[in-house]
């Protein structure tokens, strides 16, 4: 068969491997006939709970089987397929997962689809991840929300599932449920166009549209439309998930949809009826103790002040929103703050204290896998290198930003791009349009890690002196980082054999990464055999 013949049949792979030798004796003549005696091989308990283990995708948790695939000795059972090669191990994020090589999954589902346990397995894995996904929500903010944002994205393959699921089989509420609870996930980690696809493919079906479940799908919506840059429809989520809302006189469910609404607006440059919004939503949210979203109300109230010239009030607020943010434990809302102080600070003339801030919340944002918000403490920073008359390093991290906005396809907002005009055109004039252009292109060609590196250095970068190795210096505390990065250590063994924070063994991981001019651990060690520092 030609190679497009065989990709066409690849999802029959037990047909398309039914050809083999005449001679062999009949298990080895196909594929199929190979598993067949193995499974026939397997206890009771071990082929029904190898039947039921295949509805997971992307691999399972022990903790996972015993609610969707349940079995007295279940460990037992499971520990007797592990040893029969049906069933792989491997560790992630200090836990051990389980998973299926893709033929022997294919081979257990077609076993499953023969039984009468189909449906019940398949409803039982949406019902534990539409209770994994509110679990992963309720914890979204504070101490523990990077904790359950890897656990979101150990389990991805198993979050895309169940709702597909739900789709095709009709518990529709259950599916969008789960769209909505991941939509912190689908933010934080830039996934703008996936979340904001499953919420619309799931509000389409919705028959019932007078509930908060239906609004709450369309907020979400709304929001992610915003982080897409997509204004327009954006404003048509969030403006219909309003019309419910005030049907149903609830205050918490209407300020935040006014938080969205107030957003926008800000983005469009419309200050003044932003902070109508803004307002109204705070209001409302402090009456329905959501204490995150109040905090969420304040950070975009004050930088809707600020970027009005009201600098006064845009202090308090932020000020407010730091307060609220170190309460909760939630970093996102401290960088977030600090960046609009730092803000103010530059307005205000204190170069020294507003470039301490911005660095500040570039390093938070960077710390807590914040892609999609690194751009604005970049931005913010370019900003005051070219207040402070210095337009290469200004130029180099605009262009540093716009590479990162392109990687996260995250547009700049409109009225963004009007407050930075006059800083763009001052920095331009300072040194010609063609040397601007050459810096810019110099920032955009820099990978995260290392324009991350830039913003928060003092020194210019030169390629030549890069490629040097008398002139790539790694401190002491780099040099003894970097050799236990070659010796396999995670930050978290680095930090212990250190007695170091895990904050500062990463801080320490980007300054190498910059220094080396390479973008991962692997890189890093190459690199640094190659110019005999280790």
């Amino acid at each position: 068969m030609s190679p497009e013949q065989i990709d066409a049949r690849l999802n029959d792979r037990f047909r398309l491997l039914n050809i083999g030798s005449r001679t062999a004796p009949p298990r080895h003549q196909t594929l199929q006939a190979a598993i067949d005696w193995s499974y026939d091989l397997l206890s009771d308990a071990e082929r029904t709970l190898f039947r039921r283990l295949a509805i997971f995708a992307g691999g399972w948790t022990l903790d996972a089987a015993e609610e969707i695939a349940p079995a007295s000795n279940l460990l037992d059972t499971l520990a007797h397929l592990v040893d029969k090669s049906l069933v792989k191990t491997h560790e992630r994020n200090r836990e051990t997962r389980y998973s299926m090589l893709d033929t022997l999954q294919q081979y257990a589902l077609a076993r499953l689809a023969e039984s009468n346990e189909q449906n019940e397995t398949r409803t039982r894995h949406l019902d534990y991840y539409a209770r994994l996904a509110s679990v992963a929500r309720a914890n979204s903010v504070g101490p523990l929300a990077r904790e359950w944002l890897g656990r979101i994205e150990s389990e991805l393959d198993n979050f895309r599932a169940a709702p597909l699921w739900a789709y095709d089989s009709q518990p529709i509420e259950p599916g969008l449920s789960i769209a909505i609870n991941l939509c912190p996930f689908w933010i934080r980690r830039g996934h703008f166009a996936e979340g904001l696809q499953w919420l619309e493919k799931f509000l389409a079906a919705i028959e019932n549209r007078m509930t908060p479940l239906y609004a709450k799908g369309l907020k979400e919506a709304a929001a992610l439309a915003i982080e897409a840059g997509d204004h327009t429809r954006a404003d048509e989520l969030a403006n219909a998930a309003l019309n419910i809302a005030r049907e149903m006189h609830d205050d918490g469910l209407l300020g935040s949809i006014l938080k969205h609404v107030g957003l926008l607006a800000h983005y469009r440059g419309e200050r003044a009826q932003a902070i109508g919004y803004l307002e109204q939503s705070l209001a409302l949210l402090r009456r329905a103790n959501d204490e995150w979203g109040a905090t969420l109300a304040l950070l975009w109230l004050a930088d809707a002040r600020m970027r009005q010239g009201e600098l006064n009030a845009a202090k308090l607020l932020w000020d407010q929103a730091l307060a609220q943010s170190r309460g909760l434990g939630e970093t996102w809302g401290i960088a977030w703050a600090l960046g609009g102080l730092g803000d103010v600070a530059r307005l205000e003339g204190d170069f020294v204290l507003a470039k301490k801030l911005l660095r500040e919340d570039l390093m938070l944002h960077h710390e807590i896998g914040n892609k999609s918000q690194i751009p604005f403490p970049l931005e913010a920073l370019a900003n005051l290198h070219a207040t402070l008359q210095q337009p290469r390093r200004a130029a180099r991290l605009w262009g540093a930003a716009e590479a990162a906005r392109l990687a996260d396809n995250e547009p700049l907002p409109p009225s963004y791009q009007n407050d930075y005009a006059p800083y763009i055109e001052m920095a331009r004039a300072q040194i010609g349009a063609e040397e601007f252009a050459k810096e810019w292109a110099s920032g955009r060609a820099l990978a995260l890690e290392q324009a991350i590196v830039y913003a928060l250095s003092e020194t210019e970068p030169s390629p030549r002196r890069a490629r040097s190795t008398q002139s790539i210096i790694l401190t002491a505390r780099e040099l003894d980082v970097l050799r236990l990065i070659a010796a396999g250590a995670s930050n978290k063994e680095i930090a212990a054999k250190l007695f170091l924070s895990a904050g500062t063994v990463k801080w320490h991981t980007i300054q190498i990464y910059g220094k080396l001019a390479v973008r991962n651990r692997t890189q890093a060690v190459a690199r640094a055999r190659e110019l005999n520092l280790l």
